[in-house]
């Protein structure tokens, strides 16, 4: 479900269940997880990238396995819920850099792994909505990173309404750093960005942890916990049928 290479200072993370266009169900998630702590322990990584194989970035959360969840306790919803929470803020505060190559489109917790890029760049035929509300869901765990990422104001608009957007409104508001033209491809194009910051790394990573550093992380964690626990509540109002159809 995922792969993991290192080459030339940089670790790429590939999410590769396009069959499910790349949902993120438990295990993959975890695996995710455990690959980025590979990258921070290795010296030799400087930079990672995330990408992801087939014509979707990333569906969001793996919904046929919330479903699952929706009748058992609370505290089972709770863990499955602070699972993903946790991914998106080791992604958020991971010591190095961190590139997303997105391909294709990213739908909810989709979008909510690119809010903790630290840059993102974009194919023109890609697309990102939080369709989420419109299904009795709440995008709760999503919520703190985009609000950091694009401003409560951006959030709300994007939020509210479910729309997608295209990759030059998510790159007026701020969600993505980069939308790719055509005569480069995708990974092309980020090569060429790491290559022109490769004396940057080290400035870069302690830039980082400064931005984190002067935010208060402990109230921001508080407010993971509160999002996390609305998630679990929320879930069981979750429309079900309408979704899967």
């Amino acid at each position: 479900m995922v792969q993991y290479t290192v080459a030339k200072n940089i670790a790429y993370i590939t999410l590769n269940r396009p069959e499910k266009h790349n949902a993120l169900n438990t295990f993959l998630i975890q695996k995710i997880s455990n690959t980025l702590k590979k990258a921070q322990k290795d010296y030799l990584v400087k930079i990672v990238i995330v990408k992801a194989t087939g014509k979707t970035f990333c569906a969001g959360i793996d919904l046929e396995e919330v479903k699952h969840l929706q009748y058992n306790s609370s505290a089972e919803n709770n863990v499955h819920a602070q699972t993903f929470a946790d991914l998106l803020y080791q992604i958020y505060t991971f010591p190095k850099i961190v590139i997303g190559a997105i391909q294709g489109p990213a739908i909810g917790g989709g979008g909510g792994l690119i809010a903790t890029f630290d840059f993102s760049f974009c194919t023109k035929n890609v697309s990102i909505q939080f369709p989420e509300i419109q299904f009795g869901f709440v995008p709760a765990l999503v919520l703190p990173f985009l609000i950091q990422k694009i401003g409560i104001k951006n959030a709300k608009k994007i939020i509210y309404t479910g729309k997608k957007i295209d990759t030059s409104q998510a790159q007026n508001i701020g969600l993505i750093t980069h939308c790719i033209s055509q005569h480069l491809t995708l990974m092309d194009s980020i090569h060429c960005f790491v290559e022109t910051k490769k004396k940057q790394f080290h400035a870069l990573s302690q830039t980082k942890y400064l931005f984190l550093h002067f935010q208060d992380q402990n109230l921001f964690k508080n407010k993971l916990d509160t999002a996390v626990a609305i998630q679990v509540q929320a879930r069981k109002n979750i429309m079900f049928d309408k979704v899967l159809t």
